[in-house]
């Protein structure tokens, strides 16, 4: 298993990749997939929010999980921002962007 600290990524085809990235929906941001590497991964969940242990603390950031697999060779692109949905123009606060090599 592979994990996002890890980028540029190099998967065999077949490979999981599993990203997490740190999560706080409360403050109204969220991260939203803008290129997904979709000619060499492809999605094996939808986004899976945990709260951290101590849930308990309102505002307390949690962890945004994405499952991937890869399944043809090649390169492409996983790109995420955190933005407010209902606020298209304004900049991304974060982004994560990882470049994926599947051989």
């Amino acid at each position: 298993m592979e994990k996002q600290s890890q980028c540029p990524a190099k998967l065999h085809n077949g490979q999981n990749l599993i990203v997490t990235l740190p999560s706080n929906p409360t403050t109204g941001y969220r991260w939203a997939i803008q290129d997904s590497a979709g000619g060499v991964l492809r999605a094996l969940s939808p986004e899976v929010y945990s709260n951290p242990e101590d849930a308990g603390v309102v505002g307390a950031a949690g962890l945004s999980t994405w499952r991937f697999q890869a399944f043809a060779p090649g390169t492409g692109r996983l790109r995420l921002t955190s933005q407010q949905p209902w606020a298209p123009e304004v900049l991304p606060v974060e982004t994560f962007d990882c470049a994926i090599s599947v051989n």
